[in-house]
């Protein structure tokens, strides 16, 4: 007997993309036989789940779409107090084993034969686009050159301001050594360069200090802190190895004093991205209210049946509050455009006032237009959010 794997899912997959795992067995033709694919956790010591799969009818062989069952096991990694040194983000990856045997008829007993071969990897929260997925390899993400990503698909070029918080994740999968901040006055001088040694960090995905609030909190090996003062007008964070090489990309961040509304939310890449809205914010309240109606008690001790203008027959006994917040951004480039498709689509977000963070359920708008300048010219954004909680009036 022989069981050969002809397909595994990508390495370090995005989970809720599919993670096929494709087999072939010598013994297919045998009377009533079925694939077990039993899947493990990342010890391979824990079944997760037993999946009977009979051969597909073209060709024979056994599929196991894993990414159904893989991802309850992982999460989101959100640091709602977002300062302090490095954080790991130990839920928002996993491993597996995947284990593939066979059943079929031993002289009319169906008999199993389990494990006869196998594959293990890692995953992680990452849900991308099927036209992009395609195309997604984890080694764009390893850190070893200039063109190597953080896991986010924000532009180079961003805002903060210098009061933000925020941190930015990356995959952790190569021997990295430090991560580098460079800042600068309004005239580009540079004021100074501060590092944080992240060399036995060993954690496949963690979030770095990227916002000036964060970074100004973390335990720097060079440099002095306050890193971002008021003095700084840009400055820029890259990864280095031991050597002083730069061995990711550099993102550049301008540092604005003007923000109405800082919006945290999950992006493709299973991180927390950060957009600052500039321009103008509304608060605005809608209400769901429930009356009973009743006979006013205007009967008294003294057996006066007696009427007055405080009389209240009707009832208001149920309010519902719910909150939405209107921001406005400034005007957005066309690479912003392009990523923050990310925000109209993500489940999880959050928003960043006055050091005070609120959980958001969402985005009332259920449609988004990717702009370009060269047929729109000047754009920006108008989006509506819901809070996540309600409120609720006294009831009666």
């Amino acid at each position: 007997m022989a069981i050969t794997i002809t397909q595994l899912p990508k390495t370090f997959a995005p989970v809720y993309n599919d993670m096929v795992v494709v087999a072939s067995s010598t013994n297919v033709a045998e009377t009533n036989f079925s694939f077990i694919f039993e899947v493990y956790d990342a010890a391979n010591t824990t079944l997760l789940s037993t999946q009977r799969i009979a051969p597909e009818y073209q060709y024979g062989y056994g599929i196991l779409n894993a990414s159904r069952i893989l991802e309850s096991y992982v999460s989101t990694d959100f640091f709602a107090n977002l300062t302090g040194d490095i954080k790991s983000n130990t839920n928002s990856f996993d491993g597996y084993t995947i284990r593939i045997g066979e059943e079929y008829d031993v002289t009319g007993t169906l008999t199993q034969f389990l494990d006869l071969a196998n594959t293990s990897d890692f995953y992680f929260n990452g849900s991308i686009l099927q036209n992009d997925w395609i195309n997604f390899t984890i080694t764009d993400y390893e850190l070893n050159g200039t063109t190597k990503k953080f896991l986010t698909d924000s532009p180079s070029d961003l805002k903060t301001s210098i009061n933000d918080e925020g941190y930015t994740s990356m995959y952790n999968a190569t021997v990295t050594n430090k991560v580098v901040y460079k800042t600068y006055d309004s005239a580009g001088a540079l004021i100074q360069t501060a590092e944080i040694d992240i060399s036995a960090i060993t954690d496949k995905i963690i979030g770095i200090p990227s916002a000036p609030v964060s970074i100004n909190a973390v335990t720097l090996t060079s440099g002095s802190q306050p890193v971002i003062t008021s003095s700084v007008a840009t400055y820029t964070m890259e990864v280095q190895n031991s050597g002083g090489t730069q061995i990711s990309e550099q993102k550049t961040y301008t540092v604005d004093s003007c923000n109405r509304g800082r919006i945290h939310f999950l992006n493709d890449l299973g991180g927390f991205d950060a957009f600052n809205f500039t321009a103008a914010k509304t608060n605005k309240y809608q209400f769901k209210k429930e009356y009973y109606k009743q006979q006013p008690n205007r009967l008294s001790a003294a057996g006066l049946y007696e009427y007055s203008s405080t009389d209240r027959e009707w009832v208001q006994h149920y309010t519902n509050q719910k909150e939405t917040v209107k921001l406005v951004s400034d005007w957005i480039t066309d690479e912003e455009s392009q990523w923050l498709r990310q925000l109209f689509s993500s489940p999880e977000m959050y928003l960043e006032l006055d050091g005070v963070i609120r959980s958001l359920k969402g985005i009332k708008e259920t449609n988004y237009e990717v702009k370009e300048y060269e047929y729109n010219e000047l754009f920006n954004l108008t989006v509506e959010f819901e809070f996540s909680i309600d409120n609720y009036r006294q009831r009666y």
